[in-house]
C-alpha cells in the first residue's frame, strides 16, 4: 500500500508478497477493503479518559483530539497513501462511526447542556474534529499532533468567541 497506494495492488499481489494462502486471507476477511477496516484494531479506539489539563477534568470529555492526531502522526507515510483513491471515503466513514460511537457514549453522562439534543452535539464534535483531522492531513501535518489535539480541545471548551 505504501508504494503503490490502496488501488494500486489487489488481494493476489497481496497473498504473492506475503505467501499467505488464498484460503487464510479469506477465513478472516471478506476483501482488502474488509483487511483496511480490520488495520484500525492496531490504533485502537479513543482513551475513555478526560483530557487532565481540563479545568474540570471529571467532567470533560474523553480525548479524543489526542487519539486521532496522535495515531496519524506515528503513521504519517501509512495516512498519506489511505488518503488517496478509493480508500479515503472508507477511511473517512470509518473514523467518522468510530468517533461517533464513542463520542455519543461520552456525552450521554457528561452532556451539560440539556437544550441541545444528544444527537446535534455528537455530530457537532465529531464533524468539527473530522475537518480540523482532514484539513492538518492534507496539508502535510504542519503542527504537531499534541498541539492541535489542544487547540481542537480548548476551542470544544471556549468556543470561537470569548463570552460577552
Amino acid at each position: 500500500m505504501l508504494e503503490r497506494g490502496f488501488d494500486g495492488f489487489t488481494v493476489n499481489d497481496l497473498l504473492r508478497r506475503s505467501g499467505v494462502a488464498r484460503s487464510s486471507f479469506y477465513a478472516h476477511y471478506r476483501d482488502k477493503e474488509d483487511l483496511l477496516l480490520h488495520g484500525f484494531e492496531e490504533i485502537g479506539s479513543p482513551a475513555c479518559t478526560a483530557d487532565p489539563a481540563a479545568p474540570d477534568a471529571s467532567q470533560d470529555l474523553p480525548d479524543f483530539a489526542h487519539w486521532i492526531f496522535v495515531a496519524t502522526e506515528d503513521s504519517k507515510a501509512l495516512t498519506r497513501s489511505l488518503r488517496e483513491g478509493s480508500s479515503r471515503a472508507l477511511v473517512d466513514q470509518h473514523l467518522r462511526n468510530i468517533l461517533t460511537v464513542q463520542v455519543r457514549e461520552g456525552l450521554r453522562t457528561r452532556q451539560r447542556d440539556s437544550t441541545v439534543p444528544l444527537e446535534l452535539a455528537v455530530r457537532f464534535h465529531v464533524g468539527a474534529l473530522m475537518s480540523m483531522w482532514q484539513w492538518w492531513v492534507e496539508h502535510d501535518f504542519p503542527t504537531p499532533a499534541r498541539a492541535m489535539a489542544e487547540h481542537f480541545n480548548r476551542l470544544m471548551r471556549a468556543g470561537l468567541l470569548p463570552p460577552p
